[in-house]
């Protein structure tokens, strides 16, 4: 079931993504139940965990880089068998040996492009704490996913913000995995509703952490009670 969006109320409309503003609570924005559609991306619990997904509609050139790919791999590799089908019809006898070579080198060669054309372009990650995994993965027009990477739970070394500079134009959740050099990004959008996200996977898979910090909390607003 589709979600409906945020109280635009806690929405910046002078930031380019129009992200949540910094210090919202992450429970005004996120339902619990059902799916949420924040400008950069979408946002749907699971049992143990949770599923992100950036939005399509900031993807316009990688979308129509997509269909234009895949159109000149359909043409490429059905455009040859075509030929070979006219060619018999006709004239009742295969061509030469270099002329089949060649078509299938050219359906070859098509296929490669709508491989590639098809791998997807947007980031849909998955935290799962029953499996202990963390999966990422790159979506295409179809919805389809090719690119699949999941990570251990064990295997993460830390989780990270990387605010938006001169080379990215988006703020990045980041992973450090064990044995990479480099790190995984996991989702992008506008930087506090990066953060956003960021708070809950650490809630989310350090509840421990959570539940002490929120027992600091109640516990500084007690003394601050009785201070006044």
């Amino acid at each position: 079931m589709r979600g409906q969006c945020p109280n635009l109320d806690i929405i910046n409309p002078d930031s380019w993504f129009g992200d949540v503003k910094r210090g919202i609570a992450v429970n005004k924005v996120f339902k619990p139940q059902e799916e949420t559609q924040l400008s950069s991306y979408s946002f749907a619990p699971i049992n143990g965990g949770f599923v992100a997904k950036e939005r399509l509609e900031r993807f316009r050139a990688e979308a129509f880089t997509e269909i234009a790919l895949r159109s000149v791999g359909i043409m490429l590799t059905v455009g040859p068998v075509f030929f070979l089908v006219a060619i018999l019809t006709m004239i009742g006898v295969l061509p030469e040996a270099p002329v089949l070579i060649a078509s299938a080198m050219c359906s070859v060669v098509g296929l490669l492009i709508y491989t590639y054309g098809s791998r997807g372009f947007r980031r849909q990650m998955s935290l799962d704490t029953h499996k202990g995994q963390v999966s990422v993965t790159k979506i295409n027009l179809n919805g389809n996913t090719r690119i699949d990477y999941r990570i251990d739970k064990k295997d993460i070394q830390s989780i990270y913000v990387q605010r938006p500079g001169s080379d990215v134009d988006s703020a990045r959740l980041c992973l450090r995995v064990k044995g990479r050099n480099w790190p995984v990004i996991l989702i992008s959008g506008g930087l506090h509703e990066v953060r956003l996200l960021h708070r809950v996977f650490c809630d989310t898979i350090a509840p421990k952490q959570k539940a002490k910090r929120q027992g600091g909390t109640r516990k500084d607003t007690t003394s601050r009670g009785a201070v006044a």
